[in-house]
């Protein structure tokens, strides 16, 4: 889903370009300084302040992001870093057929804090639910160099496992991705891609097939999302979120062990 990340520098220029073009005249000359917007691209590790879970925030460079929690619940969006300023504004999926526990199915969560430039984010963190449940807390990311590693498709390739399952997901050299899901009953299929091969941060897009009566929302949906592999430990690690559909999206979220 990289599409829906952006790059705010290149809109703020062109907003003080018109700017200066409306209160200008032909032989003045407008030293207006840019407005400098940036992503804050890379992984990062913290805790959730709504569960006391554990949560990866994978972050492309165009500023798109997915907050993966240990649960499999995601918090996907736009991040936005103006100077040491951080602020994001992003989608609270939970896992398919589960909700919040006052009943609702959709959530939007924003960030605000200061970052320090892959090293660290502090701030504030609020989660609103469809149904108006409000809860905030103390937000802590810390940047995770793996995102440094090179990314190539041998990277990627194998045969992974769950902590509590012998389902298999293979991943073939040419980027194919296969995996019966026992969670839903659905036969997860598409491709991995590297996205830039500097970082450790691969793009997916997959479709669910063949899933049972219960899962049926699933079945033919084309999910999107971003990989990393944790290449630092033993077993390594995959850590992958999709999402897709309508409001509110489907997500589903896996953590792996290299088999």
């Amino acid at each position: 889903m990289r599409e829906r990340g952006f790059r705010t520098s290149a809109l703020a220029a062109a907003g003080l370009s018109i700017l200066a073009a409306c209160h200008g005249n032909n032989n003045a000359t407008t030293n207006v300084p840019p407005v400098v917007a940036s992503t804050a691209p890379g992984i990062w590790q913290g805790t959730d302040p709504f569960t006391g879970l554990k949560i990866t925030g994978l972050v492309s460079e165009t500023g798109f992001t997915r907050f993966i929690r240990a649960d499999g619940a995601q918090y996907i969006g736009p991040v936005l870093v103006n100077g040491t300023a951080f602020s994001a504004s992003l989608e609270a999926l939970l896992p398919f057929g589960t909700t919040f526990p006052d009943g609702s199915t959709y959530a939007t969560v924003t960030m605000t804090g200061t970052i320090v430039t892959q090293k660290s984010v502090s701030g504030t963190e609020t989660l609103t639910t469809s149904a108006g449940t409000t809860s905030s807390g103390a937000l802590s990311l810390t940047f995770d160099a793996n995102y440094d590693v090179i990314s190539l498709p041998a990277s990627i390739q194998g045969t992974y496992v769950g902590a509590t399952s012998a389902a298999v997901m293979t991943i073939t050299e040419f980027g194919l991705l296969s995996y019966q899901d026992p969670g839903t009953g659905c036969l997860i299929t598409g491709y991995v891609t590297v996205i830039d091969p500097s970082y450790n941060l691969y793009d997916l897009s997959v479709t669910p097939t063949g899933c049972p009566a219960a899962a049926a929302a699933l079945d033919g949906t084309s999910l999107s999302g971003f990989a990393t592999i944790n290449n630092t430990v033993t077993p390594n690690l995959l850590l992958i979120g999709v999402s897709g559909g309508v409001t509110p999206e489907i997500s589903l979220a896996y953590t792996l062990h290299r088999n």
